[in-house]
């Protein structure tokens, strides 16, 4: 017993120096401070200038995407908004508001333009994405696009 006595006071001195208050992490905190960090980088207030198809439109519940097949959106920094089809370019606008939190799409020429041309609720902006919602209606109506 007197033998072990020292080899067991040895290993405890080794496992509580080698665990110092400097060294403890807390993980949890890096995890949360990693992913608001992401957030704030990901998330914009305008569109990011370029080209998009519409991967999602529901209407009234109904997704109705389709209507949306071969159509090109453009949106442009200073506001400006087209929607290429076919040989048929249509010109609007839009406009970001309420600091961020709404994107207005001001284009008309067709049924599915007409359908798009109104002040939407943004769920979320990225470089690659818009999402948007619009919760007039019984079921509300969904918009997203994507970077091409």
């Amino acid at each position: 017993m007197k033998k072990a006595l020292p080899v067991l006071s040895m290993i405890a001195a080794f496992i509580f120096q080698s665990c110092s208050s400097k060294e403890v992490s807390n993980p949890a905190s890096s995890v949360n401070a990693t992913a608001q960090s992401a957030a704030v980088t990901a998330t914009l207030k305008s569109p990011s200038p370029g080209d998009y198809n519409v991967q999602l439109y529901v209407e009234n519940g109904d997704t109705s995407t389709t209507e949306f097949k071969g159509y090109v959106f453009t949106f442009k920094a200073n506001g400006v908004l087209l929607a290429k089809t076919d040989s048929t370019t249509f010109t609007g606008k839009w406009e970001s508001g309420n600091n961020g939190k709404q994107l207005k799409l001001d284009i008309k020429g067709n049924a599915a333009l007409n359908d798009v041309n109104k002040n939407w609720d943004v769920v979320q902006i990225t470089d690659t994405q818009i999402s948007l919602k619009d919760n007039q209606g019984k079921f509300g109506d969904k918009l997203v696009f994507a970077k091409i």
